[in-house]
């Protein structure tokens, strides 16, 4: 059995350690790297690979780094438990252990889901945007630089995504693919009809900047109707409570001198009688 500076020595090196992976993680980030492509950008990605994408990290510079820190917390869950736990350790250090080794998956999760939603905030302003750049007479590549360098700060992450298919076309990249790829990438379903739109107009020759700006009033009235929603439902949500707090106090107020009264009534009638 291993003495109680033992462990807290060796919790410590854990802690350190998951901070200094953290940190390393941290570095893999597509919003720490703009000026540069990633890895791997195959149309379809699978698995981790796919929520690290979306999640807004590189796949392959924090996969292992990723596995890593689930190991660590993992230990390190079971070993603060199993110190602090007096009785049925073994069985509480199993399921601190358990719950270490997927804290990492939930960070994952939480990050995808923060930027998918900073994504569909910013969409309908830099698709406006970039039809005012079409529209000023550039080429879509020059609009699409143009839109990702001013239209946001630099941790935007769909001015990041638009910069990232800028140099995938400069590269010689097939437009088409690069656009097809970016719902991939982002997770957010919108995305696609932004390909959609850049692959008929040039197929067909039409403006595109004319449905970039009907695509964009689509998206206000989309988010519009949501905010609309959420505030009706906190509405009704916060009814609940303001009936647990009124009802009581209508009691008091109301019902509890009518009732006064009543009895009152009751006793003068009972002695007429």
């Amino acid at each position: 059995m291993l003495s109680g500076w033992w462990i807290d020595a060796l919790a410590l090196a854990l802690m350190l350690l998951a901070g200094l992976l953290v940190w390393r993680m941290e570095r893999g980030a597509v919003t720490q790297a703009p000026g540069r492509p990633a890895p791997s950008e195959q149309p379809r990605l699978r698995g981790y690979a796919r929520v690290f994408r979306q999640a807004g990290f590189h796949p392959e510079l924090i996969m292992h780094l990723f596995w890593a820190a689930k190991l660590c917390l993992a230990v390190l869950a079971a070993l603060v438990i199993f110190e602090v736990q007096t009785g049925g350790g073994l069985a509480a250090a199993l399921g601190g252990a358990l719950l270490g080794f997927f804290v990492p998956d939930l960070f994952m999760l939480a990050r995808r889901q923060q930027r998918r939603q900073r994504i569909t905030h910013t969409m309908p302003f830099l698709i406006s945007l970039l039809a005012v750049y079409l529209r000023s007479g550039l080429s879509l590549n020059q609009a699409l630089r143009q839109a990702s360098q001013l239209g946001q700060d630099g941790d935007a992450p769909l001015a990041q995504e638009l910069a990232l298919i800028c140099r995938e076309i400069e590269a010689g990249r097939d437009r088409d693919l690069a656009f097809a790829s970016l719902a991939e990438r982002t997770g957010v379903k919108d995305t696609d009809q932004l390909a959609a739109v850049i692959h008929v107009g040039y197929q067909a020759g039409a403006p595109i900047a004319d449905t970039l700006d009907a695509q964009a009033r689509s998206l206000r009235d989309q988010q519009a109707q949501q905010v609309t929603q959420l505030v009706q439902r906190k509405s009704m949500e916060l009814m609940l409570p303001m009936l647990l707090v009124c009802f009581p106090m209508f009691i008091v107020i109301v019902l509890f001198p009518a009732a006064v009264q009543l009895f009152d009534v009751l006793d003068m009638i009972s002695e007429l009688f």
